[in-house]
């Protein structure tokens, strides 16, 4: 089975029998959206919560812009929006600072499900250690990675 390691900003819809898997995960968010009536899937690996595009940050490095690309991406390829789960996972307080990023991006990614009608199957998210997860995309498991990759 083909593993697709999503990297910070990646975003990535598939009909394949393929594993997608982010690597730890820290303040960053991972998020899948699976039809389970299709078996349609996908992920996005989220870096903030918002922000302006740059040469090194795409729309897709944001809450609004990953999701709405895997989203479509998954339209796409015959996903129906009423059908789509969310697995969500990251978003750790790596800092002792009151304003860190891991919260902030949980929130905005709960605030995108919601505002869309998602249904969250799964949500793992806080604490203050980095985490590693995979996602079969056609049949929508997740699974929590052994700490060693990380």
């Amino acid at each position: 089975m083909k593993v697709q390691r999503l990297n910070i900003g990646n975003v990535y819809a598939t009909r394949q029998d393929e594993t997608l898997a982010c690597i730890g995960l820290g303040s960053c968010v991972a998020v899948f959206l699976h039809d389970r009536q299709r078996k349609i899937g996908g992920g996005a690996h989220i870096f903030l919560p918002e922000g302006k595009e740059s040469e090194t940050m795409t729309k897709t490095h944001f809450v609004e812009g990953a999701l709405s690309t895997l989203k479509s991406n998954l339209l796409a390829l015959g996903a129906q929006s009423e059908n789509l789960r969310a697995f969500v996972f990251g978003g750790a307080a790596l800092f002792s600072n009151v304003d860190s990023v891991g919260p902030r991006n949980v929130k905005a990614v709960n605030q995108w499900l919601t505002k869309n009608k998602i249904f969250v199957a799964l949500l793992e998210v806080g604490g203050t250690r980095p985490m590693s997860v995979s996602f079969q995309a056609k049949t929508g498991i997740p699974q929590r990675l052994n700490s060693k990759l990380e």
